[in-house]
């Protein structure tokens, strides 16, 4: 009697382990064909990321100054649920008011309805990316350029938008286009999805782009600001140090140059440029030799001929005067070994006064002997 009690339990144990896995599995299957028909009735598969975002950022109610304009095209599309121009509009509308989840259903409902056209694939493109550039605004991946210019630092998140945001353009431009969005639109877009990929990737290249553009304008304080940022993000970046010495230069900070370009030197010791103008804030320091010094380097590495090495022989040749200027002794030194010995009148010595006595006695005995 216990044998078949346990034999029971052990049958009803079996059973419910056998339905808790068909239950998951049915779960399972059930939203994967929930999924399956919306992204077929759709055309287009929207990402759960997305929602998140939209319950992020989503405004309550649309902006007061689309109301009306979103009132009269839902009439408009009520009368013409088929009419893409107005669906669009609507959809655009529902995205400036910030009520994006209704832009996202008009978009993909106008892909549905228009597979073939580009419009509503270049909508979609856009939403994503003002979706990304929202969520990086609220998560305070943004800094501040000196010029006032809000940048972006896209993390693993904002990329994957990103990326959903370019493949729509690039889906797009596949496509015919209807008319509802400029020609360019797409392009645009791909360029700023791009430049913000790359600062994700390596955003020192942003600052160090700034910086040198800085300093071309001559506001070298701001261009100093944008140079920090860049050592700050990649220690390793020899031009951002060299950069940032020539606006130190240029405010006449010529310590703080020779500490950039020795940095620059260090990371790059082939670096004939950061040599050139180590040698110049030295001789605006008055130290010629170290001047010199720095010359001889460029002049070793740089390309015969260059601007770097012409100007490295001038500033060799300006430092060696002031040198001169400062003791005699640094004239006696040559830069280049003469070609041919100097003319120089000989001083008597011990070997033409042995010749003159000889003269004298060879003389003496000649007259003795006529005598």
């Amino acid at each position: 009697m216990l044998e078949h009690e346990r034999e029971g339990v052990k049958m009803k144990k079996m059973l419910i382990h056998i339905f808790v896995v068909s239950f998951i599995l049915l779960c399972i299957s059930t939203d994967t064909i929930i999924m399956q028909v919306q992204s077929d009735k759709n055309g287009v598969e929207v990402p759960h990321l997305i929602y998140e975002i939209i319950d992020s950022v989503e405004a309550e109610q649309p902006s007061p100054l689309f109301s009306n304009q979103i009132n009269e095209l839902e009439k408009l599309l009520s009368e013409d649920p088929t009419n893409i121009q107005v669906r669009l509009s609507l959809a655009s509308s529902y995205e400036m008011s910030f009520v994006f989840s209704k832009a996202l259903d008009h978009y993909l409902k106008a892909a549905e309805q228009a597979p073939d056209k580009a419009d509503p694939f270049i909508g979609l493109g856009r939403l994503y990316y003002n979706l990304a550039i929202l969520d990086m605004s609220n998560r305070n991946l943004t800094s501040t350029s000196p010029t006032g210019l809000v940048l972006f630092h896209p993390d693993e998140k904002a990329k994957e938008v990103l990326l959903l945001a370019k493949e729509m353009f690039l889906i797009s431009k596949e496509k015919e286009p209807l008319g509802f969005f400029s020609p360019d639109t797409a392009d645009e877009f791909l360029l700023m999805i791009e430049f913000k990929l790359i600062m994700s990737a390596a955003p020192e290249i942003w600052w160090l782009s700034e910086g040198a553009n800085l300093i071309k304008e001559g506001k070298y304080k701001e261009a100093i600001d944008a140079l920090n940022k860049a050592v700050e993000m990649d220690p390793n970046c020899a031009e951002a140090y060299f950069n940032r010495g020539l606006a130190y230069g240029k405010l006449g900070r010529h310590e703080k140059a020779i500490e950039d370009f020795s940095e620059a030197i260090k990371l790059n010791p082939n670096y004939a440029d950061a040599y050139y103008n180590r040698a110049a804030a030295y001789f605006y320091l008055k130290k010629y030799s170290k001047t010199m010094e720095d010359c001889n380097e460029v002049i070793e590495i740089a390309s015969p001929g260059s601007e770097v090495y012409i100007d490295a022989i001038y500033l060799h040749e300006l430092a060696r005067k002031k040198l001169s200027e400062q003791s005699p002794i640094p004239t006696l030194i040559l830069l280049t070994p003469l070609t041919t010995p100097p003319k120089t009148t000989p001083t008597p010595g011990f070997e033409a006064i042995f010749a003159i006595a000889g003269l004298l006695a060879v003389a003496y005995l000649l007259i003795r002997k006529i005598f």
